[in-house]
């Protein structure tokens, strides 16, 4: 019987079979490999494993583009088959800065873009107009209140508190001093103290900013410009430590106390848990006062200006060359070429910084270079828990992340004087020039 006729002949089906053969030997590898989380690499042309790339940011409407591409998913985005590489990241919203980076993808491992607010596309406000002349412009550590310091006559001055929220003010008083009154905000509640001075006579004040009070005034005998003053690290009282001559006193609202006293030619600090530390400068030893027989050399060869702060694990010294942090553990003093600092409390460590250069000094005395900037910094302040910093110059104000190191410019101006900020608010506070008029300007950030 003959079959009946087929264009698939014997050779033709053995061609088709063994391409299918061929397919399956090419197709199963790779579905294996794509279900292990391999991808072609079309730059390399090889098989990598993927990487992940996971963003969580506000506002939670943000766009999210890679490599110009928009990726069509509700933050937060977790991508898992990734190629490994280099890709630029953009982060964008409604009336917001643009956020940009080149991150790397790597095999086998996360990439996190995390703990990021995008910055409001602001422009400044006038907060307050100057009517008398602004000479000091300072805030709580939080921001909530403001202290402007005004001068209305050779040597009177006008203290005002300003609460940054509602911009409710309140008159604290008049200062009649020799010197620009020196003011002290604690780092632990919203206090403040006033040291001012006049025929050699020294008073301190005492104000609760949040309920715009004066707590207490006391007055001491004033041989030099301004008496060496600290806060109380322990809680949230205003208790203040004053050096009167050769004694330190304990300033509790209205009572005064004796706390310690001290040989001549010596620093002093007091730590958190209350101990009294003393740097004798012409040793330069430092010990602490209830063990005066534990002696330490610290910074030979350079003048200390003053103790900044004290742990367990490190101690840090302002000196006329720098910044110093001695590690306690085997004595090492690194000098920072840094002449400003202060203390954010949020994250416990303490940022320094020199016109050029930014430091960041943590609670277990590391030391990291942050950022070398191209224009003068006069001014640094934290923006919010996540480590981002506001750098001020003269004229601009700039928002800097140390973590992914990327800088946003946040605003030009004429003239930029002093800055304060509400992080609950996400509010920048500056005096400066706008438009020929000097005052009070807020930003939105």
């Amino acid at each position: 019987m003959r079959s009946a006729h087929t264009w698939l002949s014997h050779p033709i089906r053995r061609a088709i079979m063994i391409g299918l053969i061929v397919v399956f030997f090419i197709a199963a590898p790779a579905v294996v490999l794509y279900t292990a989380g391999y991808r072609y690499n079309w730059q390399l042309h090889r098989f990598d494993q993927a990487g992940v790339l996971s963003v969580d940011i506000e506002p939670l409407d943000a766009h999210v583009f890679i490599d110009a591409h928009r990726i069509p998913k509700e933050l937060p985005i977790r991508l898992t088959t990734m190629i490994p590489g280099t890709y630029t990241l953009r982060m964008e919203a409604k009336n917001k800065k643009t956020w940009e980076k080149d991150i790397v993808i790597e095999s086998k491992k996360t990439t996190y873009i995390k703990n990021i607010t995008l910055f409001e596309d602001a422009s400044p406000a006038l907060f307050m107009p100057e009517k008398e002349t602004i000479t000091s412009f300072s805030s709580s550590v939080q921001g909530q209140e403001l202290f402007l310091m005004t001068r209305i006559g050779t040597s009177t001055y006008e203290g005002t508190i300003v609460q940054t929220d509602t911009k409710k003010t309140a008159p604290i008083g008049r200062y009649v001093s020799d010197k620009l009154p020196h003011v002290l905000w604690s780092s632990q509640a919203p206090f403040i103290a006033v040291q001012t001075r006049q025929n050699g006579i020294a008073r301190i004040e005492i104000i609760d900013a949040e309920h715009a009070l004066v707590l207490g005034e006391h007055t001491f005998s004033a041989t030099i410009n301004h008496l060496p003053m600290q806060w109380s690290l322990q809680s949230g009282t205003p208790m203040l430590y004053v050096e009167d001559g050769v004694k330190i006193k304990k300033i509790l609202e209205r009572t005064v106390e004796q706390f310690a006293v001290i040989p001549s030619n010596t620093l002093w600090h007091v730590d958190t848990i209350g101990d009294l530390w003393l740097f004798d400068e012409f040793h330069h030893t430092l010990s602490p006062a209830e063990h005066p027989t534990d002696i330490v050399s610290v910074a030979n060869g350079q003048t200390v200006l003053s103790i900044i702060d004290i742990n367990t694990s490190r101690a840090i010294f302002e000196t006329t060359q720098g910044i110093i942090v001695r590690d306690a553990s085997d004595g090492t003093e690194q000098t920072l070429p840094a002449s400003f600092f202060f203390f954010n409390p949020v994250r416990n460590e303490w940022i320094a910084w020199s016109l050029w250069e930014l430091w960041t000094i943590y609670d277990n005395g590391g030391v990291a270079l942050l950022n070398r900037v191209s224009e003068k910094t006069a001014q640094v302040l934290p923006l919010d828990e996540y480590g981002v910093l506001l750098l001020a110059t003269d004229t601009s104000l700039t928002a800097f992340n140390p973590g992914y190191y990327v800088s946003q410019l946040l605003l030009s101006a004429e003239k930029i004087e002093h800055i304060a900020l509400n992080q609950e608010t996400r509010t920048i506070f500056f005096l400066g020039t706008i438009g020929g008029a000097r005052g009070i300007f807020s930003l939105a950030f």
